[in-house]
């Protein structure tokens, strides 16, 4: 039977969010393109059409979780006065740098920007 065909754009949504949700249970390094297809359903070539590279992939997610913490934040300055959003921000990046200051590496950033931006959306 013959996967549906989407438009580039769709389908390119449809692999970053599988690939968040892989980083996001197996790391970096689990995320691998075979991994990738499985979960879409999909096979490993297929990818390729959409994405160059897995750093393509992972260079989409960075943008993703970019544009969901610029809308938090947006949203937040409607919603309090400035002084206090810049108060309750400081306060939560220092709890977050305070308990993953170990996430230095690239891989292990990925996975806290994910974890976060999760978070955020669920408020």
């Amino acid at each position: 039977m013959k996967r549906e065909k989407l438009k580039t754009e769709v389908r390119q949504e449809q692999i970053v969010r599988a690939a968040m949700n892989l980083i996001a249970s197996r790391g970096l390094k689990g995320l691998s393109m075979a991994a990738l297809a499985n979960r879409i359903g999909l096979v490993p070539s297929a990818i390729y059409r959409h994405f160059k590279s897995k750093d393509d992939i992972v260079d989409m997610i960075l943008g993703v979780i970019r544009e969901r913490l610029l809308t938090n934040i947006r949203i937040t300055c409607k919603e309090t006065s400035l002084l206090s959003f810049f108060y309750n921000l400081v306060g939560m990046l220092t709890a977050r740098f305070i308990v993953y200051y170990s996430f230095i590496v690239k891989i292990k950033i990925i996975q806290a920007y994910i974890w976060c931006s999760k978070i955020l959306w669920e408020r």
